[in-house]
């Protein structure tokens, strides 16, 4: 066969198997899949062993050391430590000498510049100038009062005296409570006024029988007393007699226990004492309440000495300004010498709702205190209207003339209507008392008939 015919023939062939297709398997005969091989299981990786960490070496020699850190107590005190240790003689000898363990305390404190211009005031309070218009004028005539220097001197003092115990040193807060102490007198009038700059705490002493008979005494500095004082006018008594009269009845028992030291035997004699007095005082006096009464407190030392001329007094007038507002309050309470800037828990709740006995209204030096020295009237119970009228009179003597001053309002519940003694009806008989018989009502004798008038 030649070449052409195996060509023709090869064509002949592929030509069939284009035109006829396979035909496609019986529908209901299923394809058999393909058989699946079953997947392996995911292998569980093997942890890899924590390697037993090297000991530290323990030092084969003592190595000197110098180290440096920075920490802050709860008083706002920054400290600055270091710790340097040097290697020393043997310890049954050095133990007993001084320098081989020692403290070194360096206490640095800044004392503030007395606030004087009215760029100082504003600073601190904004809204001043509002509430009251003159302080430019008064500013320019004040001068710095030595209660000021006196203050911080005194603040001082305390650290010296309290630095070898930390946290006992006088808080940050504290320390710069006192923006400024001005002394002021109008040229016309004479009337003299302290000006204080601070910020406010909140004092919570007090109690008054007469006035309300259940005070919280429960806050941990809690006194029931007030400088401010006048005599009781009822027969209530307060509700502090039980605790105080039961203190004296402990102690005396302590007193008696054998084997006291005589320290020991003094410090409980002296408790007595002190109660005793306290007893006379709730006996004798009422006092201001701090949640109802407004008032302020200055620091002991102002009120020492009688003849300086800007020296105030125990019920002197104030007006305290706080924004824009201008409280009339007056001087109620002594505090501790080092601190400026206290205030009642009704004042402090005029200036924030959220003031507690253990929550300050404010820790900016942003309240001003204008106490006028010498204006105190004779203490009798607190009349707010009153004191409102003074503050205002007192205002004006220095120039602040047609300002807005609060108005109080009492808000201690009347005290309760005393139950009267039911008077006894003539016409019934009392009852006998228990174990005792009545005695029968004496009868008088009949009154006998009148004889006839003879004819």
């Amino acid at each position: 066969m030649s070449l052409g015919s195996r060509f023709f023939l090869l064509l002949c062939v592929l030509s069939l198997l284009t035109a006829c297709p396979k035909p496609p398997p019986p529908a209901s005969v299923a394809p058999t899949p393909a058989p699946t091989e079953p997947l392996s299981p995911t292998p569980t990786p093997t942890p890899t062993p924590t390697p037993t960490p090297s000991p530290t070496p323990l030092p084969e020699a003592f190595i000197p050391r110098s180290t440096n850190d920075t920490a802050r107590l709860f008083n706002g005190l920054k400290i600055s430590s270091s710790v340097e240790s040097l290697p020393g003689g043997i310890a049954p000898t050095i133990r007993r000498i001084d320098d081989s363990f020692t403290v070194d305390i360096s206490l640095k404190v800044k004392v503030p510049e007395a606030m004087v211009t009215l760029e100082h005031f504003t600073t601190a309070n904004p809204a001043i100038t509002t509430a009251l218009p003159v302080l430019g004028e008064i500013l320019a005539q004040a001068k710095v009062s030595s209660y000021y220097h006196a203050l911080y001197s005194l603040k001082v003092r305390s650290l010296q005296t309290d630095v070898s115990n930390l946290n006992t040193v006088l808080s940050r807060h504290n320390f710069f409570d006192c923006g400024t102490i001005l002394e002021y007198t109008h040229p016309v009038s004479q009337r003299k006024a302290l000006i204080l700059q601070g910020d406010m705490d909140v004092v919570a002493d007090g109690s008054d029988s007469d006035r309300y008979l259940e005070v919280d005494g429960t806050s941990t500095y809690y006194q029931p007393f007030t400088s401010y004082r006048w005599r009781k006018r009822t027969a209530v008594p307060s509700q502090f007699l039980v605790e105080k009269n039961a203190r004296i009845a402990e102690t005396r028992a302590a007193l008696a226990t054998p084997g006291l030291t005589p320290e020991k035997a003094a410090e409980l004699r002296k408790t007595i004492s002190t109660t005793e007095l306290q007893i006379t005082d709730l006996k004798t006096f009422s006092f201001l309440i701090a949640k109802a009464d407004p008032f302020i407190v200055l620091p002991g030392f102002m009120i020492r000495n009688k003849t300086l001329p800007f020296c105030p007094r125990i019920g002197d007038y104030a007006a305290v300004i706080f924004g824009n507002k201008i409280y009339p309050a007056i001087f109620g309470d002594v505090g501790p010498s080092v601190k400026v800037g206290e205030a009642s828990l009704r004042l402090s709740r005029s200036i924030n709702a959220a003031a507690t006995a253990y929550r300050r209204p404010t820790n900016r030096l942003d309240v001003s205190y204008i106490v006028f020295p010498q204006s105190a009237d004779e203490s009798a119970p607190p009349d707010y209207e009153k004191w409102r009228t003074r503050c205002i009179e007192l205002l004006a003597e220095i120039g602040a003339t047609n300002v807005t001053v609060e108005r109080w309002e009492n808000i201690l519940p009347p005290p309760p209507t005393p139950t009267p003694t039911p008077t006894p009806d003539p016409g019934v008989p009392l009852p006998a008392p228990r174990g005792l018989e009545a005695t029968p009502p004496a009868t008088s004798p009949p009154t006998p008939s009148p004889l006839p008038t003879p004819s």
